[in-house]
C-alpha cells in the first residue's frame, strides 16, 4: 500500500467524515473505494 497526500476542503472533509462514520470505516477507506468506482 501507497500512501499519497490530498487536499481537500472543509466540506470535502465533513462530507468524508460523516460518509466514513456512516459505514464503520475510515476517511481512508472511503476515498479508496470511490477512486476503485471512478478510475474502472
Amino acid at each position: 500500500v501507497q500512501t499519497i497526500q490530498i487536499r481537500l476542503d472543509t466540506d470535502l472533509v465533513s462530507k468524508l467524515k460523516t460518509k466514513a462514520d456512516a459505514a464503520n470505516k475510515t476517511p481512508s477507506e472511503i476515498v479508496a473505494e470511490i477512486l476503485r468506482t471512478q478510475l474502472k
